[in-house]
């Protein structure tokens, strides 16, 4: 009867396969079904009732069919509609537009009661969800002319509460709480009997007059939420509010009655039963069956009856075979969203919830058979799946860390799907799945024995991958890194370090554990290439470890070797290792330093340079070191004619600026070293900076150089710096001293010294003394030609007296200004 679907979600089980008849001359049809316990009430086309006591029991009997119970009522209509009030041991039928009230007692056969009819009543429904606190009261909606009644079935009697007037006829119904959702012939409605409102939700899709029309569906499926045959062949939920919080359903043409049992709805159409799984709204599963008239869940029961009177029963599969179904047919993201809906909607037990969850893991393993890693890892994190188990995947592991995974080992398809994992997929995916899964997982709450021996795994699988995917390699430098004071199992990873000559990999190890001696030791000897390693990536390893280590033994025992590769690299270990806490030197001293590693030049360069510029030291011995260093290397350059050179220029400037600048080496023996090497303008500097500043004017001006520029920019240079200092007696010295020789000169040479005579004396930064400047000037010279010179005496002259005017007003101003203070004050003390 069921046609070839994947997953099967029902049995279907005949209750009555034969013809009902009232007697061996009189066949019946049915029209509607009403279900109690295991008591099935029929409604017929000819306004009988029969009742069937336990019918649905797995024991009933033929002998127990014939004990039925059959009421006629004689209205010679059909029964449209059965409603059991079990409470109240009645039974209330819906016929020729009235409703009538039974005694459902099996002993009573079916009495009418003759209080309780109610006439002109075209549809009822009773209430799913009472209002009332009175559980001996029934609320019931009763459908009029354009308007509906609401009222209170108490024993026999009917009392009516509420009235509602509609613009439209109603048609079917179903009540929840204070809220009906009612069809119309073109419309459907949601209202709000106690306060009246009516809400229209979406038009009806059929019309009577069309040939496909048939009754709207409006039925409750759980609290505050109903289901209607909407437009498009569409099956919508509804809210009491009137919205929808689920997508529609799409369930195709001609849908005669459906019944709610999460997650499926079953639909019964022309011909034939189609199960739709409400969460991917699937069809799973249909049953033929011809001649299908009603069909509805009975408190789990779900029974259908045809046309020709035949009853059957929809039994669902159980969870766990439906589960296995759809395992076997690796739809694991099916299954999954099965069983977590199951459990979110209420239908499955803790106790089953957690019996289950082994699905999640039979899941994921299926996903990682197939190599769908991210999903398997997903549903394998989220079934709680023990790490062991993963772990065991890989042999190394099982057998280094003594891995015995027992969780979910005795479900044979769990360890089937194991074998075939180990068998099809390649053992790198393997491994990069688990570091994957470890990464998830780390972030869980783990004993420190688990944790260590997880975080061990995981290194020893990025080992594995080292062939395959070398940048595995750092992240096991940042493992390393990250867990340089765990005690995970050492002896283990430094084992297999060796076995797989690993030498990189094994120098950060130790680098990890701070055995440091050990690690410089293998970077040395790759270095050498006494050893091999393509994952080494060069002296950089070595050179970081040496920054780092803070250690001075063996900073110095190994910065030699740095420094016979790279000497530049070698100053970055004695820069970083050169720090000043708390007054002294706490791991390198310079004056150390300097004294053992004085002939690598280019490094102590680079290091006293950060000495002086960036830790700013006043120290004689760093100052006075770093220009003997910069005058041998220019005087080898010299020698070697290299003069030209860029790095003979970029050293000369050096020299230049700390001769200048600094106030911190030693003069003297400067100046012994200056005068054996021909470095004429650093000689001037230095001469400056003694105060020599007629040697340095010499330098400047001897028949070699006459530079007469920077004889002016020497004496700017250092008569600026008097003149910060406030050194009165010597103001003016260094202006006259170079005014005379410049003087000399002009006696010598003549108007070739002119022009930068005259560009000396009328230079707005050069102070003279006026009247010792005039008494040298030769005679001859026209007052233009030192026209600006006076201007420039005249004008810081008045301008000395005009402050020192302005300032001793100024003094006196607040001189009497506190005078007159004073007074006022003892004033107003009087």
């Amino acid at each position: 009867m069921s046609e070839n679907f994947d997953i099967k979600c029902f049995e279907i089980i005949p209750i009555l396969d034969d013809d009902i008849k009232i007697n061996d001359k009189i066949s019946v049809q049915i029209t509607c079904l009403e279900v109690y316990n295991h008591d099935v009430y029929l409604g017929t086309i000819d306004s009988f009732v029969l009742c069937y006591p336990n019918l649905l029991q797995s024991s009933t009997t033929k002998t127990s069919l014939e004990n039925r119970i059959i009421k006629y009522l004689g209205l010679k209509k059909p029964v449209n509609k059965l409603k059991i009030l079990p409470i109240l041991n009645r039974l209330i039928c819906h016929c020729d537009n009235q409703l009538l009230m039974m005694n459902s007692s099996t002993t009573t056969n079916f009495e009418l009661i003759s209080t309780f009819r109610l006439r002109n009543i075209f549809a009822f429904t009773l209430n799913e969800s009472p209002v009332t606190m009175d559980p001996f009261q029934l609320e019931i909606c009763l459908a009029k002319r354009k308007l509906i009644q609401i009222g209170l079935i108490n024993g026999d009697k009917l009392t009516l509460l509420k009235e509602i007037n509609l613009t439209e006829q109603p048609l079917i119904m179903s009540m929840d709480g204070y809220f009906i959702c009612m069809a119309s012939i073109s419309n459907y409605f949601i209202i709000n009997w106690m306060d009246g409102s009516q809400q229209q939700l979406c038009v009806n899709p059929y019309e009577p007059s069309s040939s496909q029309y048939q009754l709207p569906i409006c039925k409750y499926i759980s609290r505050n939420e109903f289901l209607i045959n909407g437009p498009s062949n569409l099956g919508v939920f509804i809210k009491t509010s009137g919205i929808s919080e689920r997508p529609p359903i799409n369930w195709g043409p001609e849908v005669l009655q459906i019944a709610y049992s999460y997650p499926y709805i079953l639909c019964l159409k022309s011909g034939k039963i189609s199960i739709i799984n409400i969460i991917d709204q699937k069809i799973k599963e249909e049953f033929l069956l011809e001649n299908g008239l009603d069909m509805d869940n009975f408190d789990g029961q779900i029974i259908v009856v045809t046309k020709q009177s035949r009853i059957y029963q929809m039994k669902r599969c159980s969870w766990q075979k439906q589960f296995n179904e759809l395992l076997s047919r690796e739809k694991t993201q099916e299954a999954i969203d099965l069983y977590e809906n199951l459990y979110q909607s209420g239908m499955m037990t803790i106790e089953e919830y957690q019996r289950l969850e082994l699905i999640k893991l039979h899941a994921g393993f299926i996903e990682l058979k197939n190599g769908n890693f991210q999903q398997a890892r997903r549903f394998l994190f989220d079934g709680h799946c023990d790490i062991d188990l993963l772990l065991s995947l890989n042999e190394n592991l099982e057998k280094r860390l003594k891995i015995t995974a027992t969780t979910a080992m005795n479900d044979e398809n769990i360890q089937t799907l194991l074998d075939k994992i180990r068998k099809e997929l390649d053992k790198t995916q393997i491994n990069q799945f688990l570091i994957d899964y470890i990464d998830l997982i780390q972030s869980n709450d783990l004993d420190q024995t688990d944790f260590k021996r997880i975080r061990t795994a995981k290194l020893l699988l990025l080992l594995e991958n080292l062939s395959c995917d070398s940048s595995n390699s750092e992240l096991i430098r940042k493992f390393f890194r990250e867990n340089s004071s765990d005690n995970y199992y050492c002896e283990l990873i430094e084992r297999y370090l060796i076995e797989n000559n690993l030498h990189y990999h094994r120098a950060l190890y130790y680098k990890s554990r701070n055995q440091l001696e050990k690690s410089v030791e293998i970077f040395r000897k790759l270095e050498k290439s006494e050893i091999d390693d393509k994952y080494y990536p060069g002296i950089e390893e070595l050179i970081q470890l040496l920054i780092k280590c803070s250690n001075v033994q063996l900073i110095m025992n190994h910065v030699e070797f740095i420094m016979e590769k790279n000497q530049l690299e070698g100053s970055r270990i004695l820069i970083a290792n050169t720090r000043f806490e708390n007054d002294k030197f706490t791991i390198l001293n310079p004056e150390f330093v300097i004294r053992n590693l004085y002939r690598y030049r280019m490094a102590l360069i680079k290091y006293l340079e950060y000495l002086i510029d960036e830790m700013q030291l006043t120290n004689e011995n760093i100052h006075t070191t770093l220009i003997r260093i910069y005058i041998e290397i220019l005087s080898i350059q010299y020698e070697n004619e290299e003069e030209n050179s860029y790095f003979y220029k970029e050293i000369k400037e050096k020299l230049q600026r700390l001769l200048l600048e600094s106030d911190y080496y030693d003069q003297k023996i400067i100046e012994k070293y200056l005068s054996n090497v021909n470095l004429d303008y650093e000689m001037a500097i230095l001469m400056g900076k003694m105060g020599k500043h007629r040697e340095a004017f010499e330098i400047y001006l001897n028949d070699q150089h006459l530079d007469y520029h920077q004889a002016l920019r020497h004496c700017i240079e250092y008569g600026r710096r008097q003149t910060n200092q406030k050194d009165d007696d010597n103001h003016h010295k260094i202006y006259q001293t170079l005014l005379k020789i410049y003087l000399d000169l002009y006696r010598k040479n003549g108007p070739e010294v002119m022009k930068p005579l005259l560009n000396f004396v009328n230079h707005p930064e050069c102070h003279f003394d006026m009247i010792e400047t005039l008494k040298i000037l030769p005679d001859e010279w026209p007052l233009k030609l030192i026209y600006l010179n006076l201007f420039n005496n005249l004008n810081r002259f008045y301008n000395q007296k005009f402050q020192s005017s302005f300032g001793c007003l100024l003094a006196k101003s607040m001189a009497e200004q506190l005078k007159q203070a004073k007074i006022t004050k003892n004033n107003n003390r009087k």
